[in-house]
């Protein structure tokens, strides 16, 4: 017998992030609602995409998104989760590198 409370046996790293792309991709209050919980104090903003996975030279990144805000600037979210996964060797080093490389090369 299916249990009425258990939709699934199981939740994964993958599917929080495909579900947290979507919600960007479709919503524009949960864009608004992201960016500014991690930035508040900057408010004005415009969606411009979100990506999953990003790879480069020193690592992958779960989740980036990526905002202009009211004069042209690029911003950038680069986020990670963890379910049942331990940290990996200097990553959260490598994140700050791979912001540093996007800034320098224009995302």
């Amino acid at each position: 017998m299916l249990e009425q409370d258990t939709y699934f046996d199981s939740i994964k790293e993958r599917d929080i992030d495909l579900l947290l792309i979507e919600e960007l991709h479709i919503e524009p209050s949960f864009q608004q609602f992201i960016f500014e919980s991690l930035i508040p104090q900057q408010k004005s903003v415009s969606f411009i995409g979100a990506w999953h996975p990003v790879s480069t030279h020193n690592g992958e990144s779960d989740v980036i998104v990526i905002f202009s805000d009211e004069n042209g600037k690029i911003v950038a979210l680069l986020i990670e989760n963890k379910i049942n996964a331990s940290a990996q060797y200097r990553q959260g080093e490598r994140y700050i590198e791979r912001s540093k490389e996007g800034t320098k090369n224009g995302i």
